[in-house]
């Protein structure tokens, strides 16, 4: 079980790094606009910093689904 969760998670970053790659590769013409956004949880509360409101709303949005995720399956 621990070797399958950690060939996942391979995949999951290298699936990750494609995607980078290829938003970089796709934006090299021209001026593109950037736009960032950091979460995380201090304790059970969620918070997040972006450069966007729009961005704000993307992360507040997943940063939501994880503390419900993790509420429903971590084990206390």
């Amino acid at each position: 079980m621990d070797q399958q969760i950690i060939i996942i998670g391979v995949i999951i970053l290298m699936i990750g790094l494609a995607v980078i790659l290829a938003g970089f590769l796709g934006k090299q013409s021209g001026k593109a606009k950037v736009e960032w956004g950091f979460g995380g949880f201090i304790g059970p509360f969620p918070f997040g910093i972006a450069s966007s409101k729009g961005m704000l709303y993307v992360l507040i949005t997943i940063m939501m689904v994880l503390a419900v995720l993790c509420f429903l399956f971590c084990k206390f």
